[in-house]
């Protein structure tokens, strides 16, 4: 008999430690800046007094923009969208930021959150190739940074960076000015100066939903 009632005890403490363990849940829709449901974004639950990304939920949008991110801790956390193949940009990156970040918190007073996560106006986006100057050759593993302008310095706040394909396509904040810069390993770095061809860096504006081509042509460093 004792040993069946010891049975017993193990077998249910999984989910004695389960219905002790707090869990909320954060649900809304997803609309741009008209108002209208965006469908298939990404959704994410950021928790603000954690470690980056240790406590970090992603959640698809449906056809009508309504997500639910369940099974979240206590706390405080940053809800965004966004939907870049139509051109809604990441607001996590602080360039893209633009001082709307939703916050909201899970407790055990509240556990469930509605919320309405707002996104837009939509990016402008750039898009071209990236060749070696000399052969014409496509350049692979190139990188490219792009930064909020201030009299030629970049704000270390607010920038982003990382690799992109010889084919390349990024998304530009709109109506904002922004300094562009790409680079590979053996070539010199090629800096944004204008339409014109200039030598100084110069910021470059686009407007939302602007598709610009621009075509980079980086120089082999010499040997």
């Amino acid at each position: 008999m004792r040993r069946n009632s010891l049975a017993i005890i193990v077998m249910l403490l999984p989910g004695i430690v389960a219905a002790q363990t707090p869990v909320g849940v954060v649900r809304g829709t997803v609309v741009n800046q008209d108002g209208k449901p965006v469908a298939g974004a990404t959704v994410w639950a950021k928790r603000i007094d954690a470690m980056p990304h240790k406590f970090q939920k992603m959640f698809p949008a449906d056809g009508e923009g309504r997500f639910t991110i369940p099974y979240l801790e206590w706390g405080q956390y940053r809800v965004c969208a966004a939907k870049e193949s139509d051109g809604y940009a990441d607001v996590q990156w602080a360039i893209h930021d633009d001082g709307r970040l939703l916050i909201v918190e899970i407790s055990a007073t509240a556990p469930m959150a509605d919320v309405q996560v707002r996104i837009g106006p939509k990016a402008a986006v750039l898009t071209g190739s990236i060749t070696d100057a000399v052969t014409g050759i496509p350049v692979p593993n190139a990188t490219f940074r792009i930064w909020r302008w201030t009299d030629g310095v970049d704000r270390d706040s607010e920038y982003l960076s990382g690799n992109v394909d010889a084919s390349y396509r990024l998304l530009i904040p709109p109506g904002k000015e922004v300094g562009l810069e790409f680079g590979a390993p053996g070539y010199e770095t090629w800096t944004y100066c204008g339409e014109s061809g200039g030598t100084k860096p110069f910021p470059l504006n686009l407007a939302s939903g602007a598709v610009k081509t621009l075509d980079v042509k980086l120089r082999p460093l010499p040997k």
